[in-house]
């Protein structure tokens, strides 16, 4: 069997040292500290200010020597310790020497090309100490005609050290110094490149081991921060970052590696050729190997929003083999989120009541234990307090997702809301969410995830509608050759039912085009505000005119049926679910522009109140609602087909299941891949 003896186990020595166990290597390296390492990798704790003088029987039969320690003011700190030993194992027959160095030993480039015959400038210290070593190390093995290989490395990342992971843990930077650019190297490449110089008969050379795609370390932090759908940090000049002198030094050089030679001579392609393919590599869910689970809680999995993407989320878990588990009480949605073999445990986490709170923290706990939970997804506040008491005793992070905005009259509703936001990281189902979060509670940048509410384009869509149901709601409602204006969503005050009603009331009067209002949702919970209604309209005279539905199974039939969809609300939803599946079936939207709209109806064309898919009007203004109605029904077919058109492809592009799931396994995946504790 071959023999890896690798002196520092840090993070690329740990690497490489796990890969060449999983091709069959033996290993035996240097820490100093044991923990987090694979437990077949012999580990010798080695502190190299304390020699450890007598490494002989450690390095016997050793094949390949890899130094991943870095050097000293006098040199080599592995040879200063103990080059009696390695000098023996050179005399033994040693394949192989590798020593890892950094490009830092070219010095500043001033933005040039560098190869591995580029003159050696060093600025830094550190950078002549790196120099000195690497001329040790090629001296000693040319002496006992021994191949060493210098690899002079890029700044390296990878899963547990990356801007994705500074990010999520608040120390990302942004600062911004004129024409700088440098380099990176994935830790996988590096690892790989390593096993195959090992396998070779190369001779002694250099190599330069970067990635394709110098750029400037503020790119890095943004493209982080776009996958994970967080703002990224503040830009900050050079001269006033204040960071440490190490941070520094990375500033004051700026040069373009050249790779050629690892892909000429060593015929090696990178895996992670540019910074964005290996962000997004960390940020990406993988196939599950380790039999963990994911624990999403919610109140119940009745229908509704935050209940509906439980199921959706479990789904793509599946996809993965992650165990996709959830804690509620029991809903109308329980037979469809178990058809994917998935794990429901029924608590009454709805509960306010301190005595079941801590009942529903110790069961929690028990399923974190039984189902291997590493993280938990929390979708409402009385279970985040049940949440946040059980990761902390058990060690693991929460996340959560802001489905609606919370009211707050009282300071002890403020702290009871506030648990939502003690997770690692918050989910805002808005940007108007997240300004809300951010007033009340002054949540960072770094702790909030925008992901928008999903439409299933698979339900919303024109080619699936029953048209059969239609034919039966057009005879029942007197509805043909009738422009038929709708208006889905319970019914209560603050959707803006009267407002609908009185704009409807005006174009009774003044317009030709024969129309109809439809209210489709659930009259029963507020039965005394539908009387209020109905005495309204009877008032106007328009019972013949405006009918209710009640609630509504089958919601994308009736979006279909219509021809305008309201949306008058008076307070400010936390997105407008409605509005997105309305415009996801092509029909036209005429909303209050409060809150989230214009993130679904202006995505694509913010600067104007008016897209030619989507109306706003201002929020409580019947006349201008009647204005922008009465705007619409005058519309001709063509303009009708190309705003129905321009609608859907703006929920394709935007809003669908498929990219919210996407985004939130993507903020699971950075969690999980980074071991953030």
């Amino acid at each position: 069997m071959n023999k890896l003896f690798c002196f520092g186990l840090g993070f690329t020595g740990k690497n490489v040292a796990n890969y060449f166990i999983q091709h069959g290597w033996k290993v035996t390296g240097t820490s100093r500290k044991k923990k987090d390492l694979d437990t077949n990798i012999n580990i010798i704790k080695y502190d190299p200010k304390n020699n450890l003088r007598d490494l002989k029987n450690y390095l016997s039969e050793t094949n390949v020597l890899l130094i991943c320690i870095g050097p000293d003011d006098n040199g080599d700190i592995v040879l200063g310790n103990n080059q009696e030993d390695i000098t023996k194992l050179l005399k033994d027959g040693i394949q192989r020497v590798i020593y890892l160095s950094t490009t830092a030993v070219y010095g500043d480039a001033e933005g040039k090309d560098v190869d591995e015959e580029f003159p050696l400038s060093p600025k830094s210290q550190r950078a002549k100490n790196r120099i000195k070593s690497e001329s040790q190390w090629m001296d000693l093995c040319r002496e006992y005609n021994v191949p060493c290989n210098l690899l002079r490395l890029s700044g390296i990342y990878g899963r547990g050290r990356n801007q994705i992971k500074n990010l999520l843990n608040g120390k990302a930077k942004r600062v911004i110094k004129e024409g700088q650019i440098f380099n990176r190297i994935h830790v996988d490449d590096i690892t790989k490149i390593i096993f195959n110089i090992s396998k070779s008969k190369l001779g002694s050379d250099i190599f330069n081991v970067s990635d394709d795609l110098p750029a400037p370390p503020q790119d890095v932090v943004d493209h982080a921060a776009h996958l994970l759908n967080i703002s990224p940090p503040e830009a900050i000049s050079f001269e006033k970052s204040q960071l440490s002198d190490m941070a520094k030094s990375f500033y004051s050089e700026t040069k373009v590696i050249k790779n050629t030679k690892i892909k000429n001579k060593l015929n090696y392609k990178l895996k992670y050729p540019n910074y964005k393919k290996g962000l997004e590599e960390i940020a990406s869910p993988k196939k599950n190997e380790f039999k963990f689970g994911i624990l999403q809680v919610a109140p119940s999995i009745d229908s509704g929003g935050a209940e509906q993407t439980c199921v959706e989320i479990a789904r793509e878990l599946n996809l993965i083999g992650i165990k996709a588990c959830l804690a509620s009480n029991k809903g109308r949605l329980l037979e469809e989120y178990k058809k994917g073999d998935n794990v429901h445990i029924n608590l009454p986490l709805q509960s306010k009541n301190p005595f079941l709170i801590i009942l529903n923290t110790i069961s929690l706990i028990n399923i974190i234990k039984k189902c291997n939970i590493k993280l938990v997804h929390v979708r409402s506040r009385a279970p985040a307090i049940s949440v946040y008491f059980a990761t902390k005793l058990m060690r693991i992070d929460f996340i959560s997702t802001y489905h609606g905005i919370y009211t707050e009259k009282s300071y002890i509703k403020k702290k009871y809301n506030q648990f939502m936001v003690k997770g690692k990281i918050v989910i805002a189902n808005s940007n108007y969410t997240k300004q809300v979060i951010q007033k009340r509670y002054s949540i960072p940048n770094h702790k909030i995830s925008i992901i928008h509410r999903g439409v299933d384009i698979e339900k919303f869509n024109p080619k699936y509608i029953n048209k059969n149901y239609i034919k039966e709601i057009r005879e029942e409602l007197f509805l043909e050759n009738k422009k038929i204006i709708l208006l889905p969503g319970r019914i209560t005050e603050w959707k803006g039912h009267e407002i609908a009603i009185e704009a409807f009331r005006k174009l009774s009067i003044d317009c030709d085009v024969p129309i109809k209002l439809i209210f489709a949702g659930d009259n029963m919970r507020h039965a005394s505000y539908t009387k209020k209604l109905r005495k309204i309209i009877s008032d106007y005279g328009l019972e013949n005119d405006i009918h209710f539905l009640g609630h509504i199974t089958d919601m994308p039939s009736i979006i279909y049926l219509s021809d305008i969809v309201l949306c008058p609300s008076i307070k400010p939803e936390a997105f407008g679910r409605v509005i997105a599946e309305s415009l996801a079936m092509g029909r036209l939207v005429i909303a209050s522009d409060i809150g989230p709209v214009r993130e679904i109806i202006s995505q694509n064309d913010r600067g104007k109140k008016n897209n030619p898919y989507g109306y706003l009007f201002k929020s409580g203004d019947s006349d201008e609602l009647y204005q922008k109605i009465k705007r619409v029904l005058y519309l001709d077919d063509n303009q009708v087909k190309i705003a129905s058109s321009h609608a859907m492809e703006n929920i394709i592009k935007n809003f669908t299941i498929k990219k919210m799931c996407q985004q939130t396994l993507r903020i699971y995946a950075s969690l999980l891949n980074n071991n953030i504790r």
